[in-house]
């Protein structure tokens, strides 16, 4: 410095005698510029001694020594400074900028390569950051500091910690290797490297990362945090685990502010028995809420939901679809427009083009809403007139009504073969059944005495009667009505519905798998209801039925398991064929899915007309209609039983009318045909030729032809315009084309007379 200095002056004394001594002068500084920039300048010590070592000259420095370079400023107790290596000791302080200062208890610094080490308790501050390791290299030039033995960065309350690091102080960017751990009010962290910016403080995972928060836990393998605004993106397999559940997608994307995890992209989300995929699945972390929505499903041991949109609230136990979802409960199943169902109170209610089926009764209820309790297996159905499809061998039995109701009942087991039928009607039916509970208990085991004097009759008399009367073998005998009524299983019982199981792994999604529908097993419509259980179902207000060439109109039915019997109630009518049935309360027993049974109580009444002019007609107190294959075969008439029928000749005009009254009597049929009557006591009665009847006078009280009110489309017994009826129908009811085609010849027919006919 001294000789800089007596340089200076000899220069300044030369300058006049020069020619052009401005530009020697300007040249001159440059120079000397240049090598002050080169070297490091000591601005400031309280004491000074300097040292000759090997023709070196080494200064050391005492007191508040500062050095500097450039714009590089260097405090410390002591150091000494030999050429441009310079070293510190004790309080040192590296001040570079507005914003960096490096402290440490120690400093080697190497003036010509700016390259400094600090050692021990050293701390880096940019803004408000600060570095704390034991040992760090810093690049002056390039404002790189680098440490290789641990180091710990604060951020206000964020605390990072890795062994191996790199801080571009100039770029506000970092990289920590090794062992890395964040702590964070909000999160820990757990990585091997990171990126770091630290202006926007925003951490780059570039290796497997373990972000855990107060109650979840996030792994991935690339992605980033922004530690600022809690929001976070991770894209390599990432997996999102909370309590007992865990979840994975191609991409999560966390909201920490709000707390919202989504998971994007063939998401797939398990909890205990609970498993459920989607293109996307959304935690609400505050509300307790997943959201699976695309191509959605949710499943639960052997249950199964399917749809765009899945919400289930874990808190409240609830879930919910806005969206048409498909839910497989063994054996139910249920699809609408949007569903609602809370474990809390156990019910549910699905609104909007509801389809709702029973595999194990094998029925499907088509309505605008269903209400349903799933612990109690109970089913409400209304709005748009509900359509009942009962599957029954070949053909299906259709029923429509204002509301329908299905529900399990439980029974005695030590006594379901005494139960009678009235102990399986729910009291929330309806007042009207009340009236009816006494000729309900005409269809019990123990109130059928006049089918047991019938049979001892036959065994009794059997061999007296002529070949022409005598009963056929239609006619059930003791043994076949004791079979009849007694309740055998459901279902088998080794054929249980095997689901979903819980431990079988996570496996990719392939694309579009979701809507190729669950492969369900076979045994689905066979799982077996509970021993001591029945399934009732009630039709109320205005009901209408179609089986075949059956059909039927009442205010309300039942249907139970028990015996599979159907009563209607309130002014019921059946039609079979060209067949119509009266009677205040109408019994109808199915077996091995066809009409078996008829039983017609109080009042009854039986109509049948080949061309709705003449009619035959049976009447009594009761009646009891036997069929084989659908087809009426025999009737059993007890109390004031009466009957009018028309007698035909060979030629099939007809002769005259008969008009019989009994106690009780049986009737035979034959191609819809009476054919035989057995009468039971001395009959009364009279024959009358045809052309002195009086066809009026010969109508039984009573008599109604009400064809005019039998269903026969049964698609105008809904007001369910959406049902998919090119499904629901089979192929041989057809689509009625209304519109006659351009070339159809038009014929005028003429009304047939009624004599004509005679």
């Amino acid at each position: 410095m001294q000789f800089i200095l007596r340089y200076t002056i000899l220069l300044l004394l030369l300058i006049p005698l020069w020619s052009g001594s401005g530009m020697l002068y300007a040249q001159v500084i440059e120079e000397e510029q240049e090598e002050k920039d080169d070297g490091v300048d000591i601005l400031f010590q309280k004491k000074l001694r300097t040292v000759m070592k090997e023709g070196r000259e080494i200064n050391y420095f005492y007191g508040d020594v500062v050095f500097r370079q450039d714009d590089v400023l260097i405090y410390c107790d002591s150091g000494l400074m030999d050429d441009k290596i310079v070293k510190a000791w004790g309080n040192v302080i590296i001040k570079q900028g507005d914003t960096l200062n490096i402290f440490s208890d120690r400093l080697n610094y190497n003036g010509e390569t700016k390259k400094a080490v600090f050692e021990q308790n050293v701390v880096l501050q940019n803004r408000d950051q600060k570095l704390f390791t034991r040992k760090l290299f810093y690049d002056v030039e390039t404002r790189v500091a680098t440490y290789f033995n641990s180091a710990t960065l604060t951020d206000d309350k964020t605390y990072l910690r890795s062994k191996k690091g790199t801080y571009f102080t100039k770029s506000d960017y970092a990289i920590f290797k090794d062992s890395v751990v964040v702590v964070d009010p909000e999160f820990k962290l757990k990585t091997d490297t990171i990126h770091f910016n630290t202006a926007t403080k925003v951490a780059f995972f570039k290796a497997p990362t373990l972000i855990t928060f107060e109650n979840s836990r996030i792994y991935t393998e690339d992605g980033y945090y922004d530690i600022n605004n809690k929001d976070a993106l991770f894209n390599k397999n990432p997996q999102y685990l909370s309590e007992n559940q865990r979840s994975r997608a191609e991409v999560i994307k966390y909201d920490g502010e709000n707390r919202i995890i989504r998971l994007l992209e063939k998401a797939v989300y398990q909890e205990e028995d609970r498993m459920a995929r989607g293109d996307s699945i959304i935690f609400y972390e505050e509300q307790d809420l997943v959201d699976i929505q695309g191509r959605g499903m949710i499943s639960e041991v052997t249950q199964f939901a399917l749809g765009n949109r899945l919400i289930y609230d874990r808190a409240q136990k609830a879930f919910k679809s806005p969206e048409r979802v498909l839910i497989i409960d063994p054996p139910n199943l249920l699809e609408a427009d949007s569903v609602d169902f809370t474990d809390a109170d156990g019910f549910g209610i699905a609104v909007g083009q509801v389809i709702w089926e029973d595999k194990s009764q094998n029925i499907t209820i088509f309505c605008e809403e269903i209400l349903y309790n799933k612990e109690e297996d109970y089913v409400k159905a209304w709005g748009g007139r509900p359509l009942l499809m009962i599957n029954m061998d070949e053909s299906d039995l259709f029923v429509a009504g204002d509301t329908m109701v299905n529900f399990r009942k439980i029974i005695d087991p030590e006594a379901k073969e005494e139960t009678p039928f009235e102990l399986v009607i729910d009291t929330i039916f309806m007042d009207s059944l009340i009236s009816h509970l006494d000729t309900l208990m005409l269809t019990s085991i123990d109130s059928m005495p006049l089918l047991e004097d019938f049979i001892e009759d036959i065994e009794t008399h059997g061999d007296e009667l002529s070949e022409e009367f005598a009963p056929r073998d239609t006619v059930p005998s003791e043994e076949q009505l004791k079979e009849l009524y007694k309740p055998g299983p459901i279902v088998e019982s080794d054929t249980a519905f095997v689901g979903f199981d819980p431990d079988q792994p996570l496996t990719d999604m392939e694309e579009d798998s979701l809507f190729i529908g669950p492969i369900l097993p076979d045994s689905l419509e066979l799982l077996p209801l509970q021993p001591d259980t029945i399934k009732v179902l009630q039709v109320y207000h205005n009901v209408e039925i179609i089986k075949d060439e059956i059909s039927a109109i009442s205010d309300s039915l039942t249907f139970n398991t028990l015996d599979s019997v159907f009563t209607f109630y309130r002014d019921p009518i059946m039609w079979s064929d060209s067949t119509q049935f009266f009677g205040d309360t109408i019994t109808m027993l199915m077996k091995e899915k066809k009409l078996h049974r008829m039983d017609l109580l109080q009042n009854a009444l039986i109509l049948s007309t080949p061309n709705e002019v003449f009619f035959d007609q049976i009447r009594g107190k009761l009646i009891n209609a036997f069929f084989i294959d659908g087809s009426l075969d025999n009737v059993l008439v007890t109390g004031n039983a009466e009957t009018v029928y028309y007698v035909l000749d060979e030629e099939d005009q007809y002769t005259g009318v008969n008009s019989k009254q009994a106690s009780k009597m049986r009737i035979f049929f034959e191609e819809k045909e009476m054919v035989n009557i057995r009468f039971y006591d001395t009959p009364d009665g009279k024959f009358i030729p045809i052309s002195k009847a009086n066809h009026e006078e010969l109508k039984l009280s009573g008599f109604k032809w009400l064809a005019d009110k039998q269903p026969t489309d049964i698609r105008e017994m809904t007001l369910l315009d959406w049902l998919p009826w090119d499904i629901i129908l089979p192929a041989s009811y057809g689509i009625i084309d209304e519109t006659p085609p351009d070339d159809l010849e038009v014929l005028e027919f003429l009304p047939i007379e009624p004599a004509s006919r005679l």
